[in-house]
């Protein structure tokens, strides 16, 4: 490596470790890379250790899979560094950092292998690597996995195309399945298609500059081989993941969410339920025009949209404000500012002056054209929900000076870009979030800043300059703005609302942040200008601005990266402390200790009532742990606390309606509806404990927040039939003090008496045909009877509902139900509740079903055999009961009943993924041979277009 190599990552490297300095004392606290893949890693790295391949996750929802979690990265390669012999906390810190340095180091490979010089490079991937639409991804590690393998990707690609090899098209595969495991099969797809879009343009480029036939078949060829390398690599990750997003919330659609999901709705049977919030019936069109579902995945596709006011952050480094540790984002003003995906969109001055200057559409040069078409479209994919109807709207506001009119039925991202590609690219509506193509967007940037950068050294971009005096100039007119505003400043920002976590806005603070950004951006335009007016020699002049664009960087994004000491991971949350301090309370009384279950209230705004108002630099420390203590998803994994209700990513379906609340009239309010979720639905899946707000049946004070839910059912409702019983009150607190144990602010500890074991048996059955999934009437009448006392009683403790495919059951039970008198001496006991194995002890009297209230799924298997010879164990059928249990059909005796999880997709995706990457080694070992000791029939030779934008400068 040589001198100015070292120069670049010295700097790179200086500027990294100041943005993560803090990481060396603490582990980062912010968003999901505290509460939610720190647990989840560290649940996946406990089952390795304990023998089993990470396959089920039982602390969540009654049960879910693992594996087929993409976001579980549990066959990533990059999780062999929690291997090593260091902390837990160390590797998580690590496989974070590592990646930063991936995409650092792939983007470097990518400019080099395009011709660019060793300075050029190095300035793109610190600019793509130390970006904010980048490195902020820190907090949702695997987005960030997926932008460190993205340059490679492309390399890849862009090779297979260039030289149309097969060897190369078998690598693009294997980056692409990296991508997979690592749980981003969005930036995969999105790859993928990109290397599409760059097939076509070097076709038309080929066409243009030679007279034989351009080969677009054998690119097309190339590029199907090298998804289907990618998809037989990563099927142990696919196949599962697969089967769990076809049960999940993202697979069912009550309405059409693209064009390709016109066909099945128009050949569904089943009949169409009404909106359960206004009572409607969907129309074909709604999903189609941004009308969705309500808590549909239908209704997320587009949160985290990027407003395009947020562009002049590429110019000015946190100009809308810092959003923590203390509030200062003053864009929040604009109403429809959102949610921010990233709080900054900085990546160098200098990086993206150059980026613009390269930028060019009808470019000769192909690499130039494609990577300015990935800026294009990536910016204006991010914009989501900014679509066309938006812009029309704000248009009539602001012409007509009327309020917003909401009562259109059709979205604001109708028409944009992002709603586009959801409705002709297939499956892509089965992601969301629009902001993930930012990274995209950025790489495509740094790859022209780095050309460009080639080019400005050889005195070919001279409005760099120019464009350097005018920020200047605009920097300076926006802080003499700001100096005339600040008698204002209070009416300016009346209107801007506490953050409901990091309290209201610091006025002060916003002003001082926006001078410093002026006179940031200001001194690095003087210091260019300075810099191109030096007598200085290439390289010279190189290195100062890497080392420039370093610094320029280190001061923009030294604030995203906070922490909180480690120890803050590494106690028992303080609720569950109360929990087991109750257990030990109730086995010294002689209860018979059993699994149970916890229902954490999973609320929007549910914070500790300090956040709000008394903000201060370790707010973000003081919220993890209160999330921590209140066990908030996924900090449950981590004292391995079950929840029978924990949002994620993704949900089963089915399971959801057992969770839906209901929408029911106000009483005392005209035109108001109120939440309702009836305690029941909690017993059913044997909810022992309940962790609360103190407030949770306000209905009016709390009622922005999102803690409207009454787990009380309303004295009055339509739908209650006269005489009918009131339903079911909160559970009482614990009934015996917990000495020295005080839950966090605004948080109760419940206990739940009326709490169903985790297994019993039912002598009473009603058999019927497997539900039609879309059938939501059908399922939503039988969920209602189950957890609504004003339905048609239906006690699950005395009745089950099987759904069976059966003919000999079915025939058994010619009216539906079955009924047989329980026994006196019957026992049902859970002796053993591991991940993926849970055994049972049963005695019946008489035939009936023994219920399990874990969630039935696709992959378990049943074993029964007597105790009399508990060994010799048969296979059995498992029901299902009550939509979402398991259930098991046993003759009178005493039995052992053993379940095991035994994916059959992970089996055969493991075997398809081995067998693939086993051939593809042996074809490659072979290629390799044939080059080197065989003639090989060469290619006709091909004009290849490498302008001087990508010519080698530093070999």
């Amino acid at each position: 490596m040589g001198r100015l190599s070292w120069a670049v990552w010295g700097a790179m490297g200086a500027a990294g470790a100041w943005i993560f300095r803090q990481a060396g004392a603490g582990n980062f606290v912010y968003r999901d890379a505290a509460h939610f893949y720190y647990p989840l890693f560290q649940l996946v790295q406990a089952e390795w250790q304990a023998g089993r391949v990470p396959l089920w996750n039982p602390y969540e929802n009654s049960g879910m899979p693992l594996l087929g979690l993409p976001t579980a990265s549990v066959l990533y390669p990059g999780q062999l560094v929690f291997a090593l012999p260091w902390s837990f906390d160390t590797g998580y810190k690590v496989y974070i950092l590592m990646h930063v340095v991936l995409a650092a180091l792939n983007a470097y490979v990518l400019g080099r292998r395009w011709g660019v010089s060793v300075l050029g490079a190095g300035l793109g991937a610190m600019s793509y690597a130390l970006a904010g639409n980048v490195m902020f991804h820190y907090c949702n590690v695997v987005f960030l996995c997926g932008a460190a393998w993205f340059p490679l990707a492309l390399w890849a690609g862009d090779s297979m195309l260039v030289r149309r090899s097969w060897p190369a098209a078998a690598g693009l595969g294997g980056v692409l399945a990296l991508m997979v495991l690592s749980g981003d099969p969005q930036m995969a797809y999105w790859a993928g298609l990109w290397m599409a879009v760059g097939a076509w343009l070097r076709h038309r480029a080929e066409k243009q500059t030679r007279e034989e036939t351009s080969h677009l078949p054998a690119k097309w060829k190339l590029l199907l081989a090298a998804a289907c390398w990618s998809l037989c690599f990563s099927a142990m990750q696919v196949w599962p993941s697969w089967e769990l997003t076809s049960e999940s919330d993202r697979s069912f659609k009550e309405v059409p969410g693209s064009l390709y999901d016109l066909p099945s709705y128009a050949m569904r049977e089943a009949p169409h339920a009404p909106r359960p919030n206004t009572g409607e019936m969907p129309n074909w069109y709604d999903g189609l025009v941004g009308h969705p579902l309500p808590g549909s995945h239908q209704a997320s596709v587009y949160s985290f949209s990027v407003a395009p006011w947020r562009w002049v952050e590429f110019v000015w480094p946190n100009f809308g404000g810092k959003q923590f540790p203390v509030n200062r984002r003053w864009l929040e003003i604009i109403p429809a500012e959102g949610s921010l995906w990233t709080p900054s969109m900085y990546m160098g001055l200098i990086p993206f002056l150059l980026g613009l200057a390269q930028f060019q559409l009808r470019s000769s040069d192909v690499r130039r054209r494609w990577m300015s078409s990935l800026v294009l479209v990536g910016l204006l994919g991010a914009m989501g929900s900014f679509g066309l109807v938006w812009i029309v709207r704000e248009a009539l506001v602001l012409l007509t000076h009327a309020p917003h009119d909401r009562s259109w039925k059709v979205g604001d991202e109708v028409g944009g870009l992002y709603w586009m590609m959801c409705m002709v690219l297939p499956k892509f509506a089965d992601f969301r979030y629009p902001a993930k193509l930012l990274t995209p967007a950025a790489l495509g940037i740094s790859m022209l800043a780095a050309g460009g950068f080639d080019r400005w050294m050889a005195g070919e971009l001279p409005q760099l300059t120019r464009w350097g005096k005018r920020v200047a100039w605009a920097s300076l007119a926006l802080a003499v703005v700001a100096a005339a505003s600040w008698p204002a400043r209070e009416w300016l920002f009346s209107r801007t609302k506490p953050d409901s976590f990091f309290g209201p806005l610091d006025l002060n603070g916003v002003y001082l942040d926006f001078f410093l950004t002026c006179g940031h951006t200001t001194l690095l335009c003087l210091l260019l200008l300075w810099i191109s007016k030096r007598p200085w020699s290439t390289s010279g002049k190189g290195v100062t601005i890497v080392c420039l664009t370093a610094l320029d960087l280190a001061v923009a994004q030294g604030w995203m990266a906070p922490t909180a000491p480690a120890e803050y991971w590494n106690y028992t949350p303080i609720t569950w402390k109360i929990i087991e301090e109750a257990e030990k309370q109730r086995k010294a009384a002689g209860e018979v200790e059993q699994p149970f279950r916890v229902l954490r209230l999973t609320a929007p705004g549910w914070n500790s009532p300090n956040f709000a108002g008394q903000p201060s630099p370790l707010m973000q420390a003081d919220g993890m742990e209160w999330d921590q203590g209140t066990l908030f998803p996924k900090y449950n994994l981590m004292p391995r606390a079950e929840l029978v209700h924990a949002m994620g990513t993704l949900e089963l379906v089915d399971y959801m309606q057992y969770w839906s609340p209901s929408h029911r009239p106000h009483p005392k309010r005209r035109n108001a509806t109120q939440i309702v979720q009836p305690r029941r639905s909690a017993d059913a899946w044997g909810a022992k404990y309940f962790i609360l707000p103190i407030n949770s049946n306000d209905t009016s004070a709390r009622s922005t927040v999102g803690l409207t839910r009454q787990w009380l059912e309303p004295l009055w409702s339509p739908e209650r039939p006269q005489g009918a019983p009131l339903g079911d009150a909160l559970p009482p607190a614990l009934l015996t003090p917990i000495p020295s144990l005080e839950p966090p602010a605004d948080c109760q500890v419940l206990y739940n008496p009326h709490y169903l074991p985790r297994a019993w048996i039912v002598h009473n059955v009603q058999i019927v045909p497997p539900f039609d999934r879309y059938d939501v009437p059908k399922i939503r009448s039988l969920l209602q009877a189950i957890i609504y006392p004003y339905h048609q009683w239906f006690d699950v403790r005395q009745t089950a509902l099987l759904e069976v495919e059966d003919k000999a059951l079915l025939e058994m039970a010619p009216q539906g139900r079955v009924s047989f008198l329980p026994g006196k001496n019957e026992k049902c006991k859970v002796v053993l509740a591991e991940p993926q194995r849970v055994e049972l002890q049963v005695e019946l009297d008489s035939p009936g079903v023994v219920v399990l209230a874990d969630t039935y799924y696709p992959g378990w298997q049943l074993d029964v055999a007597p105790l009399s010879s508990p060994e010799e164990l048969q296979p059995a059928a498992i029901l299902r009961t009550n939509r979402m249990m398991r259930g098991a059909w046993l003759m009178p005796g005493r039995w052992r009943l053993v379940y095991q999880y035994r994916p059959a997709s992970f089996v055969w995706g493991l075997s398809l993924s081995s067998v693939s990457i086993f051939l593809c080694g042996v074809w490659l070992v072979w290629t390799r041979i044939k080059q080197r000791f065989k003639a090989k029939e060469t290619l006709p030779s091909e004009k290849i277009i490498t302008p001087k934008l990508f010519k080698r400068k530093n070999p």
